[in-house]
């Protein structure tokens, strides 16, 4: 009910779950039509904000789905096929169509939430600028994939002394954002930021 859903986006301190938490009461969205968002789908220009007319576009939908009925189908109405996570799936994670066309839809931002949008874009873009040319959106590799060999290289002897004996300070952006992830253990969240091109 409402209440529960209040008293969660209170208790809530990840900014990018509380805006979640906040689309999917106040658009009503399903889980797969949030997950597919991206922000072409999304108008949260000052223009827009100030008219009253910030919004976002259903236009896809994040789904995992038979392998076998895709191929079936031949692909219908998937827009984009994600890589596996494991060697032997039966499903693969897509975006895809929306199932009717009444689910394409504009749906209008409370003012509150559009500005967690713009907050949440500053921040995304600031990270992606730290990062610079070795942010990579392309890389083939799975995020798993990427966690794993980003632990494996940190858990080498020579590496862990100098994450250990290591100074961000004087280092460039990029290389203080990446010391901070690796000296706290945030191998999750580095391996999504951290695309290293060409590397790993």
């Amino acid at each position: 009910d409402a209440q529960t859903i209040f008293k969660a986006i209170e208790l809530c301190k990840d900014p990018r779950l509380k805006l979640c938490l906040n689309l999917a009461f106040s658009c009503t969205l399903r889980i797969g039509e949030l997950l597919a968002l991206t922000w072409d789908c999304v108008d949260i220009s000052d223009e827009s904000i100030q008219a009253g007319k910030a919004s976002i576009s259903i236009t896809k939908e994040l789904q995992r789905v038979s392998k076998k009925a895709m191929k079936a189908l031949d692909s219908k109405d998937i827009i984009t096929v994600f890589p596996d996570q494991g060697l032997h799936n039966r499903t693969a994670l897509v975006l895809k169509a929306p199932k009717t066309p009444t689910s394409i839809r504009k749906v209008f931002l409370p003012k509150t939430v559009a500005e967690m949008f713009v907050a949440w874009k500053m921040e995304q873009d600031a990270a992606i600028e730290a990062i610079g040319n070795e942010y990579a959106p392309g890389n083939p590799k799975t995020l798993r994939q990427r966690q794993e060999t980003i632990q494996a290289l940190c858990a080498r002897p020579d590496m862990a002394h100098a994450i250990r004996t290591l100074s961000p300070a004087g280092m460039s952006r990029n290389k203080q954002l990446a010391a901070k992830l690796v000296r706290g253990g945030r191998f999750w969240l580095l391996s999504q930021l951290y695309r290293i091109k060409n590397r790993i």
